[in-house]
């Protein structure tokens, strides 16, 4: 109905008012696009022409297009287009309008113009369409997409990898998906919310060219312990060593790294990413064996390297030389940020420890040691230290990660875990 009532007005004749107006387009009443490749852009010029010989047209803007339809940049005439102020009498000027499909459908809409002419306000109205089809890419390719969330949250993650388009879509069959975003080509972001239930769900990301699955891309899992020992969880040895000259390397007691090592490594935890705030604390268990260096990241995958220390890989850093040398290095807003335990407290070899940081944004004493025992890390034996920190909110996302500085069987990264 909507269309006919604006077919009515390119007809209908008002008192004193010539029936067709002396503003017309040079093409008739409209353009069809035909079939256009999906996300790609077809601008198309039109000429206007005013067919009066005494009198001068006055163009007061342009309106009625929507998406996948625009005047060319967004604003009548189009970036190029001529029909700016005004029109002389037996003059043209042109009208650029773009059609962009995002999918393989078909579109139409109008071009409303209004003008005044001899001190009448008018409608010029000019029917567009076109049709979204072909296959101009290929398949999404995402490379790799693993993530972990815990049942009835929410988390807001990116997707890398090539052909997505702005009709690109993103689907978690299960899981409730929303505010998929196009950055570009190779990029791409969208909000999940868990439900109640536990399990491994596929990714499904379509465009023009049809649909790419992950299959068990995320999983949603109950909080707990992810177990680091080679007897433990099957997804913690998918570690990413940002060094290939150091191994992650899982036995009975826990991880630990064979080769190089060195300021810069560092490993991640596929799929363990979440977004500050939406846990309150990310706790490490780990077991020194003797008195070699080691060194744990326990907070964000920061990766400030705006200075030169090597303390900037994570927001907060566990460190030990001896076991009474041993203490935290932040990023908490200030690369470098010490908090130096020096002899306050000994870590004794053999005894497992569990460090806790409060990740939630909070001030105060955000990083507590407890002793624990090699088979209860939720009970704690005793505390052994707290340590205030600043923990100024300077990253968004949250990563555990381990920083193996040296190499060796001397210390193991046992078990790390999430609040929600």
């Amino acid at each position: 109905m909507k269309h006919a009532y604006k077919l009515l007005l390119l007809f209908l004749v008002f008192p004193g008012v010539k029936a067709f107006a002396v503003l017309q387009f040079q093409s008739g009443f409209g353009h069809d696009w035909g079939t256009q490749s999906v996300g790609v852009a077809n601008t198309q010029s039109f000429t206007l022409e005013n067919t009066s010989t005494t009198n001068t047209i006055l163009f007061l803007g342009g309106s009625g297009l929507a998406s996948p339809f625009q005047y060319e940049g967004g604003t009548f005439p189009g970036t190029t287009g001529t029909c700016l102020v005004s029109l002389a009498p037996s003059s043209t000027c042109t009208v650029k309008i773009t059609f962009t499909p995002t999918g393989n459908a078909a579109y139409e809409d109008w071009a409303d113009i209004s003008y005044s002419e001899s001190g009448v306000t008018r409608q010029l109205l000019f029917k567009v369409n076109g049709y979204g089809g072909g296959c101009t890419t290929m398949l999404p390719q995402v490379p790799s997409f693993a993530r972990n969330i815990f049942p009835s949250t929410s988390a807001t993650w990116s997707v890398t990898g090539e052909y997505f388009t702005s009709g690109t879509t993103i689907d978690v069959p299960g899981l409730t998906v929303s505010n998929v975003t196009y950055a570009d080509p190779s990029s791409m972001s969208f909000d999940i919310t868990s439900g109640a239930s536990t399990g491994f769900y596929d990714l499904e990301v379509t465009n023009e060219c049809g649909t790419t699955t992950l299959s068990n891309a995320i999983e949603v899992r109950a909080p707990g312990w992810i177990d680091l020992r080679s007897t433990g969880d099957s997804d913690a040895s998918l570690g990413v060593v940002t060094d290939a000259s150091t191994t992650a390397v899982r036995d009975a007691t826990g991880m630990y790294f064979t080769g190089t090592g060195g300021w810069g490594t560092y490993v991640h935890f596929t799929g363990w990413e979440f977004l500050r705030g939406a846990y309150t604390a990310l706790e490490w268990v780990f077991v020194k064996n003797s008195s070699s260096t080691f060194m744990v990241g326990i907070g964000s995958d920061e990766q400030n390297f705006g200075s030169a220390s090597q303390w900037n890989q994570a927001e907060v850093e566990l460190y030990t030389y001896t076991n009474t040398m041993w203490g935290f290095y932040g990023n908490n807003g200030t690369p470098g940020t010490t908090w130096s335990q020096g002899d306050t407290a000994t870590l004794n070899y053999g005894t497992y420890y569990k460090v806790r940081y409060n990740s939630d944004g909070s001030t105060g004493n955000n990083i507590v040691v407890y002793q624990v025992t090699s088979t209860d890390w939720d009970t704690n034996v005793s505390t052994v230290n707290t340590t205030a920190s600043t923990n100024t909110a300077n990253a968004t996302n949250l990563r555990p990660m381990v920083l193996p500085n040296t190499t060796g069987t001397s210390w193991r990264a046992v078990a790390f875990r999430l609040y929600p």
